[in-house]
């Protein structure tokens, strides 16, 4: 009874037999068959999410940590080296598994082991730690591990079918170098200059560490969109791993020798900057330099120059637009949120931010080389030659690059160097600190005159 039974038809289609059409057709969904789900399920659980993985890895790890106080309780003075030969054994395991993996076409599978790898690489039995203990037998182990480190990496880069970019290898070899040469030199020198090589250390790997996953690493074999993304991701958790890989090393050396942690800690976050706006930046740069005035003050300098060092190399990376004229049909935008924009204007402004980042990376080298030595109480005093050159420094930045801002330091550090010195007294009295007061109002005054009237000869309404 099709006339009266609409759904008549449809059943019929239904218990109609498959066939190889009805399959491929995007109208009829395959049947759900148990067994193949269940195998389905299986095959991503413990194939493509493998947690065997991770459970071999942690197991390896404990194993190593046992095996390591075995050797101590007994007595043995080698027994380290033959750890840490296990530990790059089972390294090397994991990355030629991440090899085979890629060849069998198991890409997910090879990155998770690929991040394993990555782990033992980072040095998480602290071998280099122990070669200190171990004389010139230490030495000639720690410059086995470092050696293998490099090789153990440029295999891991041919096992995943990537190409490491220069920089990559450079800050991996740098940091891998650290990992080995600072406990062995750490102890040659004073408790006070330690945490300012470790802090200058970690500031320089921050610099050279890429940005991004393109300026990581290139894959050989084409990535659609996805594949991009998940490249991104692995890169990411790649670098936070040796991040936090060296986190735990410094932290051994300081509880070993006597260390100061803080301008470390101020250095990482310097380090941290380069994934930041530009407030964000100087916020940072701020509140860690008022941090180590207050609670470390000899560490002052060393921190000032990190912060200079950082301007620095953000204002090296930054590039210049090719487009430095801007041109609108309606001229310069208003400042305020909403307002209008000025009549017609083709406005040449120079790279501000650059500017910005290169005055103040003078100020902060001016202010690290003064108060170089110092150790808290009374200001340091004026030196004649540093001061001399951060007026000459302003001078050309000035010149070179049009900045007027940094002139306006100059004078402030040349009449507080007179201010010190006794040429200029001080006001001692109401009277005289008011003559002070009315006098720098009417300069104020007279030069923000002066500065509208040449704006405004300069861009006539």
């Amino acid at each position: 009874m099709p006339g009266r039974c609409g759904w008549a038809p449809r059943l019929s289609t239904l218990v109609q037999p498959t066939t190889a059409e009805s399959v491929r057709s995007p109208t009829v969904p395959p049947p759900s068959v148990p067994g193949d789900r269940w195998r389905a399920l299986l095959h991503r659980w413990f194939v493509q999410y493998n947690p065997f993985y991770l459970v071999s890895a942690m197991l390896v790890l404990a194993g190593l940590n046992l095996v390591s106080r075995g050797f101590v309780q007994a007595g043995s003075e080698h027994g380290a080296l033959v750890v840490a030969a296990l530990s790059d054994l089972y390294a090397v395991s994991l990355v030629g598994g991440t090899a085979l993996l890629m060849r069998s076409g198991q890409r997910r599978s090879a990155v998770m082991l690929a991040m394993l790898a990555i782990v033992y690489q980072g040095d998480p039995m602290l071998h280099t730690e122990t070669c200190v203990l171990l004389g010139a037998v230490g030495w000639l182990a720690g410059a086995a591990w470092f050696v293998a480190f490099v090789l153990k990496l440029v295999a891991l880069g041919h096992a995943l079918r990537v190409r490491m970019a220069p920089r990559t290898l450079v800050t991996a070899t740098v940091g891998a170098l650290g990992v080995w040469l600072g406990p062995q030199l750490l102890p040659l020198v004073g408790p006070a200059q330690r945490g300012v090589l470790v802090a200058l250390f970690v500031t320089v790997l921050g610099a050279s560490c890429p940005r991004g996953a393109r300026e990581t690493l290139v894959s050989r074999d084409g990535l659609d969109a996805w594949g991009h993304v998940v490249l991104a991701r692995s890169v990411r958790v790649a670098w936070s791993v040796c991040a936090l890989l060296l986190a735990v090393h410094v932290a051994f050396w300081s509880n070993q020798i006597e260390l100061e942690l803080l301008p470390v800690g101020v250095a990482l976050a310097f380090a941290a900057t380069r994934g930041l706006g530009e407030r964000r930046t100087w916020a940072v740069l701020v509140v860690g330099t008022v941090v180590v005035l207050v609670a470390a003050p000899a560490q002052l300098s060393c921190v000032t120059f990190l912060a200079a060092l950082t301007l620095l190399l953000r204002a090296r990376s930054w590039r210049e637009r090719a487009g430095s004229v801007i041109t609108t049909a309606a001229g310069e935008p208003s400042p305020y949120r909403g307002g209008a924009a000025a009549p017609g204007l083709a406005v040449v402004r120079p790279d501000a931010e650059r500017l910005r980042l290169l005055t103040f990376a003078l100020l902060f080298a001016y202010v690290g080389a003064w108060t170089f030595g110092w150790q808290g109480g009374s200001w340091p005093a004026h030196r004649v030659l540093v001061d001399g050159l951060f007026v000459l420094g302003s001078v050309g930045v000035a010149w070179r690059l049009g900045g007027r801002l940094v002139l306006g330091f100059a004078p402030a550090v040349a009449g507080h160097a007179l201010v010190v010195a006794g040429w200029l007294p001080r006001p001692q009295s109401p009277l005289g600190w008011g003559g002070v007061l009315l006098g720098t109002g009417f300069l104020l005054l007279f030069a923000s005159l002066a500065v509208s009237h040449r704006a405004q000869r300069q861009h006539p309404a």
